[in-house]
């Protein structure tokens, strides 16, 4: 029988409590890899709604204030015309909200992932102590 690319002879072939702790550990053992990808899935993502969020806020910046640092109305401010000011004003209520909107996904991915680096500490810890 092959186990993690060794041999092991048993004396006893009916010793089913073995068989049943091998597989057992086998289907630990890819749960933990299941988990860690869905890891590292989710902190991409998360990074990538990160970046999606300070784009949103340098669009914001730009439009909100004006040369001299100082902030302005979006519909008064000087590099926009008046009939603009109202659909842009649009635009950014539509981007803040978006922004928010990513934070709390964000709060969650990062709920998520502390859940489920917990529960790969707790197969890891399973797995040690099958070894003893």
């Amino acid at each position: 029988m092959s186990v993690f690319g060794g041999w092991i002879s048993r004396d006893d072939k009916g010793d089913d409590k073995d068989d049943d702790k091998r597989k057992e550990m086998r289907e630990k053992q890819r749960r933990l890899i299941d988990l860690q990808l869905e890891i590292r899935r989710k902190r991409k993502l998360r990074n990538k709604l990160r970046n999606e969020v300070n784009r949103l806020r340098m669009i914001h910046m730009d439009l909100v204030h004006s040369n001299d640092d100082e902030p302005t109305s979006i519909v008064n401010h000087p590099r926009i015309k008046e009939d603009e000011g109202e659909s842009l004003k649009n635009s950014m209520r539509e981007k803040l909200s978006q922004i928010r909107l990513l934070n709390m996904d964000i709060l969650r991915l990062d709920a998520e992932i502390q859940r489920l680096e917990t529960e790969i500490k707790s197969l890891e810890r399973g797995r040690n102590s099958m070894r003893k």
